[in-house]
């Protein structure tokens, strides 16, 4: 018993992780800043490559 949860905590501290380098990945990203009508500031150009290489490595 005590190994399942062990297991289900592992799997939500990893989701909310994921969640959080999820979120300025997508807000940083043109297609969802064209889509939602801003513009994304130039210095935030490498955040969707980086945090995401990062979620896919630990996410993924």
């Amino acid at each position: 018993m005590t190994h399942d949860h062990d297991h289900a905590a592992r799997f939500r501290d990893r989701f909310w992780l994921s969640l959080a380098l999820a979120v300025p990945v997508v807000a940083a990203s043109p297609m969802f800043a064209d889509l939602l009508g801003y513009s994304v500031p130039a210095w935030a150009a490498p955040v969707p490559p980086v945090l995401g290489t990062l979620l896919y490595l630990y996410g993924g």
